[in-house]
């Protein structure tokens, strides 16, 4: 629990908002906007969020393990991103718009819907 509290505190820190931890995961009820956040790096493992908002945020390379995203996961933009975790839930539409570094989708990828304009560097569909 010590970790996690640390783990919320950093993310406080790092973007004005506050996280909860419910059930041992930490969760974030409403639309989460970090768009444009350059400077954002990561994001902790198993966050539990309603919408998701990472547009434009260039210095992430990957998302966190056990990422659920209760509605939409808009990653426009993402020029870093490299890849995705294999569990990753998104219980609404993912937005991949211009993600250049990304080539593949993980085969255990939930989604439901997915918007792949712009989305060039894709060689396969897991």
């Amino acid at each position: 629990m010590e970790n996690l509290q640390k783990i919320i505190n950093e993310f406080r820190e790092k973007t004005g908002y506050e996280l909860s931890i419910i059930d041992g995961k930490l969760r974030y009820e409403g639309s989460l906007d970090l768009c444009g956040c350059i400077g954002l790096t990561s994001l902790p493992n198993g966050l539990v969020v309603g919408s998701l908002d990472l547009g434009g945020c260039t210095g992430l390379t990957s998302l966190p393990n056990g990422l659920v995203v209760g509605s939409w996961l808009n990653l426009r933009g993402c020029t870093g991103l490299t890849s995705l975790p294999s569990d990753l839930v998104v219980g609404g539409s993912l937005n991949l718009y211009g993600c250049i570094g990304l080539t593949s989708l993980p085969s255990g990828l939930v989604v439901g819907g997915l918007d792949l304009e712009g989305f060039a560097g894709l060689t396969s569909l897991a």
